[in-house]
Formats: structure tokens, sequence, C-alpha cells
């Protein structure tokens, strides 16, 4: 019933400029090809060294010395953190495994 009503759609002037000027800045965006940004884009070779086999990095001879010894310091840190959290888990899961068997002995009686 309700929308069996016919009611008429007024848009004031202001309303209509609004919607004119979005439709003519989203205009130069439309008329863009697909991936022209990029087209003549060429990749700059990278200047420093890969990290080594196990994600250290390599002496890079654009650092001062002090800033390698730093680097190396917090990646030896980062690999000490790693290695302490990948042991808590292994122990966490052991102990969860060990909960879960328990339970399943428990609620098999």
């Amino acid at each position: 019933m309700i929308l069996r009503k016919h009611v008429p759609l007024h848009l004031s002037r202001a309303s209509l400029v609004i919607v004119a000027l979005l439709a003519a800045a989203a205009r130069p965006a439309w008329s863009q090809k697909p991936g022209d940004s990029f087209a003549n884009f060429e990749p700059v070779e990278e200047v420093r060294e890969k990290p080594g086999p196990n994600g250290e990095a390599s002496e890079d001879p654009l650092l001062p010395k002090d800033a390698q010894e730093l680097l190396k310091k917090f990646e030896t840190e980062q690999a000490d953190a790693r290695r302490q959290a990948e042991k808590k888990k292994t122990e966490r899961r052991q102990e969860l495994v060990r909960q879960l068997e328990a339970l399943e002995i428990r609620h098999a009686k």
C-alpha cells in the first residue's frame, strides 16, 4: 500500500550542481586505461645485497661498522627470541595434548 503511492522526486539546483561536479571529477579516472600509470615503469636494481641463507643480513658496505654491529646484535636477539617463542609454543602444545588425552580417557569411561 505504501509503495503504490507515486511521489515525485524533486532535486534542488544545489544538489544537481553537486552531482554534476562529482561526475566531472570522476570522469578523468574513467577515461584512463587500466595499467597506464605503470606502463613506462622500470624497476631500479637493488643496491644492497640480499639476506643470507639463514635470513641474516650480509655485510653492507654502505653502512658504517658500528651500524653493522648494531644490526648483527639485533638479528641475534631476534633469532634468540624466535627460538624461545618456538620452545614455549612446543611446550604448551605438548601440555595441551596431555590434557586432551586425559579428558579423552575420563570421558571414554
